[in-house]
């Protein structure tokens, strides 16, 4: 209730006015986000890819429907061609395999065919999150990534957010060179290969120290920390505001220790 969903709606600018913010400016990628047209508003958009807190999965379509909506919406003009349904089917295969929906190739064609109401709270979490990578964003926002889910399938999630922060390197060149050339995405992170950027809102301090470079910590609507994770740990705010179980969460510091230099 200290306003980080509210924030993460005010970053993408929602379509719902009442999570816009009443003074100040918002950039992303260099943008004034409450200064676009439409059409400039649409071309951040389609960079942000976006995991919700409820999955928001469309209950009109089954799985695969669902994870290859968005980019066949956004590339109408490629429809035709033979190469992009291959490619479409084939991305698809690759990240159901990569985020472990399914163990062998036979259980592809059952899965792509289910509606979210026959899913787990796991495999819709797993497919909301496929959805997000699906168009190459080159910044994913993760909303309460591990809520609702028991502890075993929140692991898997910390493991599936380190794996999806560097996108795969198996797109096919006359791909991107089609969506380069036809598509409404005008810059293509397929093309680039670099690490995106993961934004994610929680209340889950294990999942925040084990994953984060900078932790910002809300108060009150108010952001009153920006630091690393190690700086967090022993800040004031640490044990004022959370009085921290700090034997609890030094593994997860550790491995901070050994992924960045604090």
């Amino acid at each position: 209730g200290c306003g980080k969903s509210v924030t993460m709606k005010i970053s993408i600018r929602a379509e719902e006015q009442v999570y816009w913010p009443d003074s100040g400016e918002v950039y992303v990628f260099g943008k004034n986000l409450y200064q676009l047209d439409n059409e400039s508003l649409s071309a951040v958009q389609k960079k942000i890819g976006v995991v919700f807190q409820s999955n928001a999965l469309y209950s009109d379509t089954d799985v695969r429907g669902n994870i290859q909506r968005a980019m066949i919406e956004h590339n109408r003009v490629l429809e035709k061609k033979v190469e992009w349904g291959q490619f479409l089917e084939s991305r698809t295969r690759d990240l159901v395999r990569a985020t472990g929906l399914i163990q062998g190739d036979e259980e592809y064609e059952s899965l792509v065919r289910l509606t979210p109401d026959q899913l787990s709270g796991g495999m819709k979490k797993r497919v909301a999150f496929i959805r997000a990578l699906f168009p190459f964003p080159e910044l994913i926002i993760l909303d309460e990534p591990t809520t609702g889910l028991d502890p075993l399938s929140s692991r898997d999630i910390y493991s599936l957010i380190e794996k999806i922060t560097v996108e795969d390197e198996n797109i096919p060149n006359e791909i991107s060179t089609l969506i380069t050339q036809h598509s409404a995405y005008t810059n293509p992170p397929a093309i680039s290969r670099q690490p995106r950027t993961n934004l994610i809102i929680t209340h889950d301090l294990k999942l925040a120290f084990r994953l984060s470079d900078i932790i910002i910590y809300l108060y009150d609507g108010r952001p009153i920390f920006i630091g690393t994770p190690r700086q967090f740990y022993y800040s004031d705010q640490a044990t004022d505001f959370l009085e921290l179980d700090k034997k609890n969460l030094e593994g997860h510091l550790v491995y901070g220790e050994s992924k960045h230099s604090f």
